[in-house]
């Protein structure tokens, strides 16, 4: 057990960095304004930090 909680805490942080990065917030098309302006950047970056943080006080 402390053998994958050591590999896990490893590559969690490349993981969060891969996922959050690879999210493609350019222009993809005509009719996509919404999804692709500066706002929703931000949105999606609060909701990646904040999940966690809520998911912590909730177990503890």
């Amino acid at each position: 057990m402390k053998m994958l909680t050591i590999i896990t805490t490893l590559f969690m942080p490349i993981s969060f960095l891969a996922g959050f990065f690879g999210m493609d917030f350019s222009k993809p098309g005509e009719g996509m304004d919404f999804w692709t302006n500066g706002p929703v950047f931000y949105v999606v970056l609060a909701v990646t930090v904040l999940f966690p943080v809520v998911l912590i006080i909730y177990i503890t």
